[in-house]
């Protein structure tokens, strides 16, 4: 069953309240109050004082006094202020950098320079370069914000997690993530490439000698957790922390 919000609840019940005012008598409307099957206009306005509950009675006592409480509620998207979150302009990046190194690489997932120096080689990428007129976090922050998220175990609470971290929307998250794995994705056949013939031959006959006969190559380096077993070739995936 749908939960109503507090402004729709108000409207349904002041409408009632109206309505009942409307047809009944003023006796009739006392009887109502003690043995009404739904709140007073006090109770609906303020439930938990007692003192606040009468004044409110005795104010909202004529059907006309309680229609024009109802247009204002109608007329008003919010019945409560909204509290403001901070803007992502007001998130430090200094306080990140400022981290101590096991801090910091616990958040980023590598070190000062190497999370810089990544910095400076997807800072140009055309993905970060647009003609919004909605400005984009700082590459550096989304960077940060991606690394975490990948050292987290892929669940919809990282992305909450993160969006509170870094004062931006859930949906600029996601979106950060995607600008940022994109920009390294286009700068990775400057680093990432297939051994030609003669650098197999050389790599085959090293890790022979270590026992790997035929390897020409192996990956290291820090892995991402996922939130579990891929379907597809699943067992290759699990790494030596016994995760996946």
């Amino acid at each position: 069953m749908p939960k109503l919000s507090s402004r729709k609840n108000w409207i349904g019940q002041l409408q009632k309240q109206k309505h009942q005012l409307e047809d009944e008598s003023m006796d009739d409307w006392l009887d109502m109050l003690v043995f009404q099957e739904w709140p007073s206009i006090g109770l609906i306005l303020a439930e938990d004082n007692e003192v606040m509950t009468l004044m409110f009675e005795w104010l909202f006592s004529e059907a006309d006094e309680v229609g024009d409480l109802l247009q204002r509620v109608i007329n008003s998207r919010y019945i409560s202020s909204r509290i403001k979150d901070l803007s992502h302009e007001e998130y430090s990046l200094g306080h990140l950098l400022s981290l101590s190194p096991k801090n910091l690489q616990q958040v980023v997932r590598t070190t000062r320079e190497g999370f810089l120096g990544i910095c400076n080689l997807i800072k140009n990428s055309n993905i970060f370069h647009n003609n919004s007129t909605c400005a984009q976090l700082d590459i550096c922050q989304q960077l940060a914000l991606t690394l975490e998220r990948l050292g987290m175990n892929g669940t919809r609470t990282s992305v909450g997690r993160l969006a509170r971290l870094y004062c931006i929307s859930r949906g600029g998250v996601v979106m950060a993530s995607g600008w940022v794995i994109e920009a390294i994705y286009q700068i990775g056949g400057n680093y990432l490439r297939w051994p030609n013939l003669e650098e197999r031959q050389e790599i085959s006959s090293y890790m022979a000698g270590e026992g790997f006969p035929g390897c020409i190559g192996f990956l290291d380096g820090t892995t991402f957790p996922l939130y579990q077993r891929p379907g597809l070739d699943g067992k290759v995936f699990f790494d030596c922390k016994s995760r996946y």
